[in-house]
């Protein structure tokens, strides 16, 4: 079985408001930037065309994107996973690791994947073999970089899910991890 195989989808069936639309005011992640909340429906002109957007406001840096209203499912949007799957989504920071190729380049590639499909479980997953990786040598740079972003994004949904700040949710992966 694959990796992402054996994490909960985030269509599961906890998730059952999932296919429920958007609306302001929910809470949801945002791919490969993490956890924030819808927080006004806007219209903007784009190439001359009006059209309605999702104004988002992520809790890292307190960065705002926008989304169109009409396929939010386009961008990757999906609503944040409940606090009652957290612990199974803290666990996934502990082994096993992460089936990941040996060379650099197709490891990298393979990350960066990982992120883009925005499974929060494989990405606590994979913030977990990263750890372990840096504490037996050190990552180079690049991956170090892939770590933090990828240790951000878990973050930012533990925090939106268990309404705690960050500082806590940090609190939460540290201790998973050590």
């Amino acid at each position: 079985m694959s990796p992402s195989n054996s994490s909960p989808s985030n269509s599961s069936p906890s998730n059952s408001s999932q296919n429920q639309p958007f609306q302001v005011g929910d809470t949801v992640v945002y791919p490969t930037q993490g956890a924030g909340k819808i927080i006004a429906r806007v219209t903007k002109a784009v190439a001359g065309q009006s059209n309605e957007y999702f104004e988002i406001e992520l809790m890292k840096g307190s960065m705002r994107v926008h989304v169109p209203v009409g396929s939010p499912e386009r961008v990757g949007l999906r609503r944040i996973t409940p606090s009652s799957e957290m612990p199974l989504l803290l666990e996934k920071l502990e082994k096993p690791d992460l089936d990941l190729p040996m060379g650099w380049t197709p490891r990298h590639r393979r990350e960066q994947l990982l992120l883009a499909e925005g499974n929060i479980f494989t990405i606590a997953q994979l913030v977990g073999t990263l750890y372990r990786r840096d504490v037996e040598k050190t990552l180079s740079a690049t991956e170090r970089k892939m770590m933090d972003d990828a240790r951000q994004m878990v973050v930012t949904e533990v925090a939106m899910s268990l309404e705690i700040n960050l500082a806590e949710a940090e609190a939460k992966i540290n201790a998973a991890l050590e």
